[in-house]
């Protein structure tokens, strides 16, 4: 960051790649104060051998465009930019209206959000399970797998959960996570927002459930499988209960 002494890694690539150009495809995020980026070539000075780089562009690096108009239950006009965005983009800690917190509407209650910044906040590590999430910021150990950074400030110092698949986990190992107990929910159901980075060669599983019953796993919502790249993804889920969950 500008005046700043400390870096974050957002990519890397190690030994001999071959004869041939490679794309590298590499997630900024949203980042809310001016920046530099640095290309680092380290080398072991005792191989021949040549790196190269070419062809640099910057893609969808601007807040959205101001509009003349935002019509639509499904949509919030910010107050600042003028940008017409969807709803559902508001309130999840990565801002699209220039203000954090999207400032002018009206976000979640904060025992409803985490970020992971102080904790775990009120959610509970699964007693019933095999092994725990890890609170951790910058790469994790293991090369060639997980997060460079965590999503919310985009740089090493953040913090986010994640679990390690190598020993002593063996496979179908499970670490849950509980949130609070919470509510029944309105005739139309409420939204589950989080973002997810499943990165590695022998990833199997994320899943989340919907529970009633404290014996129980409960309903399966969605899962997704296997390695999918290093990025953070974001994913909504509709929630609804007549009783608590």
């Amino acid at each position: 960051m500008e005046n700043s002494s400390e870096s974050t890694v957002l990519w890397r690539v190690l030994y001999n790649q071959g004869n041939q150009w490679s794309q590298a495809v590499v997630q900024l995020g949203r980042v809310t104060q001016p920046f530099h980026l640095l290309l680092h070539k380290v080398s072991l000075g005792i191989y021949v051998g040549v790196s190269a780089i070419d062809d640099i562009r910057f893609e969808n690096c601007i807040l959205p465009p101001p509009s003349k108009s935002c019509k639509g239950p499904d949509h919030f006009w910010c107050l600042h930019t003028r940008a017409c965005v969807k709803k559902l983009q508001l309130c999840d800690l990565v801002d699209d209206c220039e203000y954090l917190f999207t400032f002018g509407a009206k976000c979640l209650i904060p025992e409803l959000q985490c970020n992971f910044e102080n904790g775990i906040c009120n959610w509970e590590q699964d007693t019933e399970d095999d092994f725990d999430w890890t609170r951790y910021q910058g790469p994790t150990s293991t090369l060639n797998t997980g997060p460079m950074k965590d999503n919310t400030l985009g740089t090493a110092q953040g913090h986010y959960l994640y679990i390690e698949t190598s020993e002593p986990q063996v496979f179908q190992h499970r670490a849950a996570l509980l949130s609070p107990i919470l509510n029944a929910t309105d005739a139309e159901g409420c939204t589950f927002r989080l973002y997810y980075h499943m990165f590695g060669k022998h990833i199997y599983r994320l899943a989340v459930y919907q529970r009633v019953w404290n014996n129980t796993r409960g309903q399966l919502l969605w899962h997704i499988f296997g390695n999918q790249g290093p990025i953070w993804i974001r994913k909504s889920l509709s929630l609804f209960s007549r009783q608590p969950f």
